[in-house]
């Protein structure tokens, strides 16, 4: 998870690319996953930092109504943390697993057009990440190497961009107002590597665990060599 690379010079080209080959994953189609991506940044926006840095915070989730998804918190930059939820059974469950975001609220200003800002949050999953996902202690996602443009799309990692803008009401209490000159609504893109788990969990009790190490822009491990971070979920869940 990256705005934070939104205030720093463009270093990189980069890939232009077309969602043409994405297909559906389980029944959600493009349409969709835009839906999910825009929809986790509007709620992620708006968290306050308090909620997200709350050590007596047992659990943070968001589940949406349309469509009826629950999401995870992103693990970038976030060190080792644990999470205890209780959740509905059969639910899809989404980890954004490393996404960004760009808007008008941010250096560009309402004059920015819809491609600039694309570029933007394009530009802040910048880098070569290492994305894994455990459940239950059973790999289901260990891709590495995972740079902007691959189209990636498997039963459980999908790579998706918005094609529309799409709103994002920056409120007082958000956990990134001090970016913006003042709370608002402006208008935003996104892109993201999303893992999911399409049909949910049956009920009973699971840990779900999930890591991101992103290295940098020249495709090494160098701290020099563009955005790095790393970071590492675990969630004990108990589905009902």
């Amino acid at each position: 998870m990256n705005r934070f690379v939104l205030y720093l010079p463009y270093i990189i080209i980069l890939h232009i690319f077309s969602l043409v080959s994405f297909y559906e994953v389980y029944g959600i189609d493009q349409e969709d996953w835009q839906k999910i991506l825009s929809t986790f940044w509007q709620y992620w926006i708006n968290l306050p930092m308090q909620e997200v840095l709350d050590n007596e915070n047992k659990c943070l989730i968001f589940i949406s109504d349309d469509p009826k998804v629950i999401y995870l918190r992103d693990d970038f930059e976030t060190g080792n943390i644990n999470h205890e939820c209780i959740i509905p059974s059969d639910l899809p469950i989404v980890i954004p697993s490393y996404t960004g975001e760009c808007d008008t609220g941010s250096e560009f200003g309402n004059a920015a057009t819809s491609e600039e800002i694309l570029k933007c949050a394009l530009d802040a999953d910048k880098g070569v990440a290492q994305i894994e996902v455990r459940l239950d202690n059973k790999e289901i996602v260990n891709m590495k190497g995972v740079q902007v443009g691959q189209n990636i799309n498997t039963s459980n990692l999908i790579e998706v961009q918005t094609d529309e803008l799409f709103e994002v009401n920056v409120t007082k209490g958000s956990q990134y107002v001090s970016f913006y000159e003042k709370p608002g609504t402006y208008l935003a893109h996104a892109h993201g590597f999303l893992s999911f788990l399409p049909n949910g969990l049956p009920k009973g009790n699971h840990t779900l665990e999930y890591s991101l190490v992103v290295g940098g822009s020249s495709g090494g491990f160098d701290i020099n060599a563009g955005y790095t971070g790393y970071g590492k979920i675990k969630y004990d869940l108990i589905v009902k």
